[in-house]
């Protein structure tokens, strides 16, 4: 092979290069944004290498094979390439031959990485485990992701699909909670994408969200249609979403587990995030993010002590649960079996940034995941504090203290939550102060414990 001596600067950033112009003939191999697999080369030298250098690589990024003399680029490391033709300096002991691979234009800025899970795996992909940090409730893994041929969800493209765990009870597969995170992409054709989705019942704790990587605000929120009948064989329906107002902007793409009932999972396939037009097909789904009628939020959460009944607070779910019994909001109108969401105004944190409410329900690991209390950041929409009862027996009302001095100026509201229909399960909520000018006194026994235990689960 010719030496291509010169022609690349050692050190460029993945992403950042210019693609060398060569004959086709000088290509060692080509690789396909579209067909994500591990590229396998020829050692050009005539001894063993030592190292490879250019396109930032590191040693993890490649392996060499003594026995067959082969070099592999790992796909986790080519997916990342700009479409054109690079180069690498591949060394022996005192001397080097140059390698080039051809990355296809694929429209790979506009694309998030594997789609599809085409790989087999959740490469390209990040998932974050959200409840006390526990891997055992960590609703996405590669185990997931599952062969077409092995099941019967014919509305799959492709050989692979993001489904639930086979190896694991059914009733373990839909408790788990997370966050799936995609890789970043650039806004751009038409502005719309489309994905597929499926799951158990309706469920506002179960979403895909778009974010913008700037300043991971929250942008657009769509939750799927859901047959109820269809939970025993949850299908994949394809939809599509206009975020034509974005274009040009960086984004990525979350999909949402929150919750820890039965109805509550995802199964997600065929993520497209590149249409040079707006796409035929698909269902259009509306933003369903959270809005609010308050430019100007005050320190002090609207009606928190429900002298106003249930003003100032909006029932999510269109099922009543929510209702003011003897100055207390109770998520039992109807009974123990109602299920529900209510939602605060917004609140701006000032003073000492402690809040405090009290609150009665019952206690333990079968409550904690269904009846809690989330706070949560505006505009982010992102949750950054979620509690339960954990110091009582559910019918005395104890006061429980937050402290969120990290974030003092910043804007939040609350969402009080109770997602199973069992015995006991309700949540009485009393006394929401979310302004305090000195810091109080308590101790850790009344400090509320957050539930949240965000970490990279993969």
């Amino acid at each position: 092979m010719k030496r291509l001596v010169g022609l690349w600067l050692l050190g460029l950033w993945i992403g950042l290069s210019t693609p060398l112009v060569v004959q086709s003939d000088e290509i060692d191999h080509v690789f396909d944004f579209d067909h994500v697999t591990d590229v396998s080369v020829a050692n050009p030298l005539t001894e063993p290498v030592t190292i490879i250098e250019g396109m930032n690589i590191a040693s993890g990024d490649y392996t060499y094979d003594r026995d067959t003399d082969m070099i592999t680029f790992h796909q986790a490391y080519l997916v990342h390439l700009v479409p054109g033709i690079h180069a690498w300096n591949v060394w022996g002991l005192d001397h080097y031959e140059t390698l080039t691979i051809e990355i296809i234009d694929r429209h790979q800025a506009y694309r998030i990485i594997n789609g599809g899970f085409e790989t087999g795996d959740l490469l390209g992909f990040t998932a974050l485990d959200i409840f006390k940090g526990e891997r055992t409730l960590q609703a996405f893994t590669d185990r997931d992701v599952q062969s077409v041929s092995d099941g019967n969800l014919v509305q799959a493209v492709g050989a692979y699909y993001l489904g639930l765990d086979p190896e694991i009870s059914p009733s373990l597969q839909k408790e788990r909670m997370g966050i799936l995170r995609s890789s970043a992409f650039t806004l751009g054709g038409s502005g719309f994408i489309t994905f597929r989705l499926g799951g158990g019942l309706p469920s506002l704790l179960t979403y895909l969200s778009v974010r913008l990587v700037e300043n991971d605000r929250e942008v657009a929120r769509y939750i799927p249609f859901i047959d109820p009948l269809s939970t025993q064989t949850p299908e994949l329906r394809l939809y599509q979403a206009d975020l034509s107002a974005y274009i040009g902007q960086r984004l990525l793409l979350e999909f949402c587990d929150y919750g820890g009932r039965t109805h509550d999972f995802l199964i997600i396939d065929d993520i497209e995030t590149y249409h040079p037009e707006v796409p035929l097909e698909g269902i259009l789904l509306e933003d369903e993010k959270p809005t609010f009628n308050a430019p100007y939020p005050p320190n002090q959460v609207q009606n928190g002590s429900f002298t106003q009944g249930l003003d100032h607070w909006t029932e999510v779910l269109e099922t009543t649960a929510f209702h003011v019994v003897s100055g207390q909001m109770r998520s039992n109108d109807g009974g123990d079996s109602a299920i529900g969401m209510i939602r605060s105004n917004l609140f701006r944190l000032d003073g000492a940034g402690v809040v405090s409410m009290k609150l009665g329900a019952a206690a333990g690991e079968r409550f904690d995941k269904d009846t809690f209390v989330s706070i949560r950041h505006y505009p982010s929409h992102r949750e950054i504090y979620r509690f339960a009862n954990d110091r009582h027996d559910g019918i005395e009302m104890k006061i429980y203290y937050v402290d969120l001095s990290d974030y003092i100026g910043e804007t939040f509201y609350f969402e009080i939550i109770d997602n199973a229909g069992g015995s006991y399960d309700t949540i009485f909520v009393d006394d929401i102060i979310t302004y305090y000018a000195a810091r109080p006194f308590f101790d850790y026994s009344v400090l509320a414990k957050d539930l949240l235990q965000w970490r990279d689960g993969s």
